[in-house]
């Protein structure tokens, strides 16, 4: 299979981020500006997302452990209060990771959650097809490991 980079991000409803919709990344990024305006929390965010696409796990009975982690070994946002935007219990905090090869084939995988639950996954192709083994889509967690992405 061929290597996948990140190429984007997405968060939103995260601690000072109200919303970043389909930043680009590239393989140098410079992130700079004034003192709080969210530089902290868009790196917390990634680190966030990354860390819980590569925890996506499933219980005896094959369903989907809906947990959330909060902290790393680099980083802690402490609970969903603390790091919901506003601090609002109520919001959907949303975290997404663009990956695209040599080949232009995109896949992005979108992670909601509220106060107490994964309450979305969606995986998204572009310029490439959903894999399958014998016939049967793979879960979340082993798409990302079969293109290489853990």
């Amino acid at each position: 299979l061929t290597q996948y980079q990140i190429s984007e991000t997405s968060v939103s409803n995260f601690k000072s981020i109200q919303s970043i919709d389909s930043l680009p990344l590239k393989r140098i990024n410079l992130i700079f500006g004034q003192n709080s305006v969210g530089k902290s929390s868009f790196l917390q965010s990634f680190l966030t997302t990354r860390n819980n696409e590569l925890d996506l796990s499933y219980g005896s009975n094959g369903r989907l452990i809906p947990d959330i982690n909060y902290s790393g070994k680099t980083f802690d946002v402490g609970s969903f209060e603390h790091m919901s935007h506003m601090q609002k219990k109520s919001n959907i905090i949303k975290f997404g990771l663009g990956f695209k090869n040599d080949l232009d084939e995109q896949i992005k995988v979108d992670l909601d959650y509220s106060f107490d639950a994964l309450v979305g996954i969606k995986i998204t192709f572009k310029n490439s097809n959903p894999i399958a083994v014998n016939g049967k889509f793979l879960r979340p967690d082993k798409l990302l490991e079969k293109l290489n992405l853990l």
